[in-house]
């Protein structure tokens, strides 16, 4: 036993080094510059101006309703990802996207997300027949469930907020 121990004693010293100084040794050369990586911005799918110009009425639910096939959203955007609406309106600071939903004095702007597409919907909020719309340009931003966890206090309702975050182009 007495032997064995000197031999742990032996190899314990000996893996053992002792330095005069603990000062590093000069910095290496550089290594070589790995790919460039593919350009994007996370899975977010962001589309180009939509303008809205056919309508349908329903006369039972008293709206309007414009369609959108849009194969971006999944089944998984659906379940776990988020979909953002903006639509732009006229102001002081051409243009201004505010996010849907959105009631301005009577009427309501709102839409849907469905596994590949989304419907926008304008009634009134007194329930009274709504005038035709006019034409409205809106923008979809279509966020997979990982960047939305990456993102937790992003204010998503916020288009410039978005814009920025996600580093979309107008």
């Amino acid at each position: 036993m007495k032997k064995l121990f000197y031999l742990f004693f032996l190899l314990a010293f000996t893996s053992c080094t002792i330095h005069d100084s603990d000062t590093p040794g000069p910095m290496g050369p550089p290594g070589a510059t790995g790919p460039q990586g593919p350009a994007g911005n996370a899975n977010v799918i962001s589309t180009e101006h939509i303008t809205l110009n056919t309508w349908v009425y329903n006369s039972q639910y008293r709206w309007y309703y414009a369609t959108v096939n849009m194969p971006e959203i999944t089944p998984d955007v659906t379940d776990y990802g988020l979909v953002m609406v903006y639509q732009r309106i006229s102001g002081p600071n051409n243009p201004i996207w505010i996010p849907l939903p959105d009631t301005y004095g009577n009427v309501t702007t709102n839409y849907e997300f469905y596994d590949g597409g989304i419907t926008i919907y304008r009634f009134n909020v007194d329930n009274s027949t709504p005038s035709a719309p006019a034409s409205m340009v809106v923008r979809v931003v279509i966020i997979p469930d990982s960047f939305r966890k990456a993102n937790p206090g992003a204010n998503w309702k916020n288009y410039e907020v978005t814009k920025e975050i996600l580093k979309l182009q107008d």
